[in-house]
């Protein structure tokens, strides 16, 4: 896997092999990575990024916390990197599905759920949460989508 989209600006390798005794880590997403490809909620994605060394999480703006510095997350890529009008529309019906899966199985799965507006989607499976563009919780669909279900579920019902 490759280890971040910007590792030629980085002065990086493409691929790195994480020390041994993290290799395990990537497992519990990989899982939930093949549980959103069983259940449809993805079918045509790249996956951009998987370990990172913490001197290329810091170049390729990675968080102090960084899940991948750890083995544990993978970023992946829906639709091209210069989306037609069409594949937008795709590529949004995906990141609503993939916040319908996380609300219905992300406790479970332990998953975090990063969405971004470009396209770029990151999973792990240390910590349930969800973010957006800013990296923070409040700009993420997933949280924009709950709190509309739970109003219109509190206008149908008065």
């Amino acid at each position: 896997f490759q280890t971040a989209r910007d590792w030629q600006n980085c002065n990086a390798s493409e691929y790195e092999i994480p020390p041994q005794e993290i290799w395990s880590n990537i497992i519990p997403t990989l899982k939930i990575l093949k549980e959103l490809v069983d259940v449809k909620v993805i079918d045509d994605f790249t996956v951009t990024s998987v370990y990172r060394n913490s001197a290329l999480n810091r170049c390729a703006s990675g968080a102090d916390s960084s899940r991948h510095v750890f083995n544990a997350a993978l970023d992946f890529r829906i639709g091209s990197e210069q989306p037609t009008p069409e594949e937008s529309g795709v590529i949004q019906q995906t990141k609503t599905k993939l916040c319908q899966f996380w609300v219905e199985k992300g406790v479970t799965l332990n998953m975090g759920l990063g969405i971004y507006t470009s396209g770029q989607i990151h999973i792990d499976s240390v910590g349930y949460r969800t973010w957006g563009p800013d990296h923070k919780s409040t700009s993420s669909p997933c949280i924009t989508q709950l709190l509309s279900n739970q109003n219109n579920k509190g206008t149908r019902d008065e």
